[in-house]
């Protein structure tokens, strides 16, 4: 808890507006993007993904298409878990909230879920710390604290390998690599955890940057995307 900067980079793509966030409870991020092997704890499980006892997906606007899992491109353990769209990223949040706590939890307690998605201003305060930091390693671009276009790697690369490139608080990754779903709709980043707008089919806010763009590696970019896709 406390007040962080957030927004107003100009160099950023489209940041929220710049103000002193008031941030008035404690929360925890993940230490590193969902691995592929994480993920598939959830898709091998029994009463996981394809679970008849659960259903995780309800509440939310998902039809059948959505909720077909795609193929990964690289099968690696310790790779981010890709090609998953903001609807599975949900599901995944509320199946594990589920094996933390073995309480079936419904959308509309989603503030209460132990694992959910994080809001736009928590992932950019992880991110950026009190100092508001462009980048979660300064505020000097540095192609070898990151997995962007310019570190020529060309694709995805494990979570963790760049310990230069971490945040303040710890987290990885949050430069480059894979994009990041937020759990908030794009045009409502004060509502992501009311119930209306979880259960709408709203763009919603992709943070971090990917292994094939550096503009919007920088901690205040922000992109829409559609649920679905």
């Amino acid at each position: 808890a406390g007040d962080y900067p957030i927004g107003g980079d100009d160099k950023a793509y489209e940041p929220l507006p710049a103000e002193t966030y008031q941030l008035d409870y404690s929360y925890q991020i993940g230490q590193y993007p969902v691995t592929y092997r994480q993920f598939q704890a959830f898709l091998d499980d029994g009463e996981g993904y394809a679970s008849k006892k659960h259903d995780w997906f309800a509440g939310l606007a998902a039809d059948a298409d959505d909720r077909v899992m795609r193929e990964q491109r690289y099968k690696y353990s310790n790779h981010p878990r890709e090609s998953v769209n903001w609807y599975q990223a949900v599901a995944f949040c509320r199946w594990y909230s589920w094996r933390l706590t073995g309480e079936y939890l419904e959308l509309e307690a989603i503030g209460k879920w132990p694992v959910r998605l994080p809001t736009e201003q928590e992932w950019e305060i992880a991110a950026r710390g009190p100092q508001g930091l462009f980048y979660p390693y300064g505020n000097t671009f540095d192609a070898t604290k990151a997995n962007v276009d310019v570190t020529g790697i060309g694709q995805m690369s494990a979570v963790g390998m760049f310990p230069d490139g971490v945040s303040w608080c710890g987290a990885y990754d949050l430069s480059g690599n894979v994009f990041e779903w937020c759990i908030n709709p794009y045009n409502a980043p004060e509502g992501g955890l009311r119930y209306e707008n979880m259960s709408s089919n709203a763009a919603r806010g992709l943070r971090g940057g990917a292994f094939y763009v550096r503009g919007s590696s920088r901690a205040a970019s922000r992109y829409d995307y559609l649920p679905s896709l």
